[in-house]
């Protein structure tokens, strides 16, 4: 599959945007084609944008085209790194699929999709590399563009995290290389309904409860 000169995209960045189904469908299909479809979901456009990506701005089709996608990369994509690749890619504006796929979470239906996503990520990575995912996730939304963390996009990120059961205590306590937990992160990035949504979802604040316990008193 060639990449276009000009703009670098694959036939599959061009049958995603226009919204291409039933064509993407039969060269999914064929099994000859398996190992060349994988590398070409990696491929990023001109504009940083891979199929997957592009498929978020086809005006039909494009949440089905993506679970294609997925679904397909579930049965056939055997290498860790190229699912880093695929969920690191970015865009110029900074965009990933993942924060693509967050985009007015609670008005669209995306909500199997990124599950499908989070799936790729628990076949692939074993406890301790979830819990560093989904602390790259929580990141990437962060500091979107067109992203806020608010309380409903936490809510979804600890509802994927649960699904594949991430380690929430451990998410809590990791420290970055300059000492900052999740919380304190958010807490001085001002993501208010993020932390409020962690202190009071059942899935977390347990996990608030006993960091709390544990801190040394002064």
């Amino acid at each position: 599959m060639y990449a276009d000169e000009n703009t670098s995209e694959t036939i599959l960045h061009e049958l995603a945007v226009e919204g291409k189904a039933k064509v993407i469908k039969f060269l999914l299909e064929k099994e000859e084609l398996k190992n060349l479809i994988v590398g070409n979901l990696l491929m990023q456009d001109n504009l940083g944008y891979n199929p997957l990506m592009s498929a978020t701005k086809a005006n039909k089709n494009g949440k089905a085209i993506i679970e294609m996608f997925l679904n397909f990369l579930l049965d056939y994509m055997t290498n860790p790194n190229q699912l880093e690749s695929l969920l690191k890619a970015s865009s110029m504006c900074n965009e990933t699929l993942f924060t693509l796929l967050v985009r007015n979470v609670g008005e669209e239906n995306f909500s199997h999709t990124r599950s499908l996503l989070f799936s790729l990520l628990k076949k692939h990575f074993d406890e301790r590399k979830l819990v560093d995912w989904f602390l790259e996730l929580t990141k990437q939304v962060r500091e979107s563009k067109t992203n806020n963390l608010s309380n409903v996009a936490m809510k979804e990120l600890i509802r994927l995290g649960d699904e594949v059961k991430v380690d929430f205590k451990s998410v809590l306590t990791k420290q970055s290389k300059f000492g900052n937990t999740l919380l304190m992160k958010l807490a001085m990035k001002v993501k208010d309904e993020a932390l409020r949504e962690i202190l009071t979802n059942t899935r977390t604040s347990k996990y608030v409860s006993l960091l709390f316990k544990t801190m040394p008193t002064l």
